[in-house]
């Protein structure tokens, strides 16, 4: 929530590690969601609220290509993404030279991560 409250020039796409043991709920516009955070994937997406972040970040709509994007960083609390199921799947899609840089650790275990092409 800190961090996410901390840069709302940045749209965080977080996994469900995220929501392991964690309040997600805390940082909130009125409609009941994070004003600049987004689930990967999961039951909120195409809802309004989901649109509306997506929007205003200057997305139609969000694929696993825009991780790439310059206003998007990627949370999750696996502190070891770069051998990760997911990068595995990203490698598949976007071939081996893509990589992610760890830009940002909490106390809490919660890191924050920036998908390089």
């Amino acid at each position: 929530d800190m961090i996410t409250a901390s840069n709302p020039d940045y749209l965080y796409i977080t996994d469900l590690t995220i929501a392991d043991g964690c309040n997600l709920f805390l940082n909130m516009n009125m409609n009941g969601y994070p004003n600049n955070q987004l689930s990967y994937g999961g039951t909120g997406i195409y809802s309004k609220s989901y649109c509306d972040i997506v929007s205003r970040y200057g997305f139609e709509d969000f694929y696993s290509d825009d991780l790439f994007s310059d206003n998007v960083l990627f949370m999750t609390t696996d502190n070891n993404l770069s051998s990760s199921l997911f990068m595995d799947y990203m490698h598949k899609c976007y071939g081996n030279d893509i990589s992610v840089v760890l830009i940002d650790q909490s106390q809490s275990g919660v890191c924050v991560y920036k998908f390089i092409k």
